[in-house]
């Protein structure tokens, strides 16, 4: 798989989570790519890894940091955002995608909305998005 893709974020499935020395490992077991923001087509790409480095859950309205635990993050995101700080003091511009392969400096903020209730926000130092093992697309149409 060559060039730059896009990973959707939302309707990817989360399959694990390890702890890392920095961070923690994500692991979706399949997710939408498409290789731009216009592009109709794409298709259904897995194994791939969020690297999440030194996480902090937040709740979702106050901010205080609150210990993380696993159980949360298994299962298909029913919705999901990236957000950056945005130029406009406080304000924080967000992405429903995420460049494959890429890395993003922070701060960041991840919001995770899993179709079984669970909803996660948290603050990142920084965050990489790759294929887990060799890259695998299949049309939306073999699914």
């Amino acid at each position: 798989m060559s060039g730059a893709l896009e990973l959707q974020l939302a309707e990817a499935e989360v399959a694990g989570l390890q702890a890392e020395a920095d961070g923690w490992q994500l692991r979706l077991s399949t997710a939408w790519v498409r290789p731009g923001p216009d592009a109709p087509e794409g298709g259904w790409a897995r194994p791939l890894l969020l690297r999440l480095q030194q996480v902090r859950r937040l709740a979702p309205d106050d901010g205080r940091p609150r210990p993380l635990g696993d159980g949360d993050w298994l299962g298909r995101l029913r919705e999901a955002r990236l957000g950056r700080p945005a130029a406009a003091a406080g304000g924080w511009q967000w992405q429903a995608c995420l460049p494959l392969p890429g890395r993003l400096a922070g701060p960041l903020r991840l919001e995770l909305d899993f179709a079984h209730g669970s909803v996660l926000h948290l603050h990142l130092a920084g965050l990489a998005c790759d294929w887990a093992g060799e890259a695998g697309l299949r049309p939306a149409w073999q699914c």
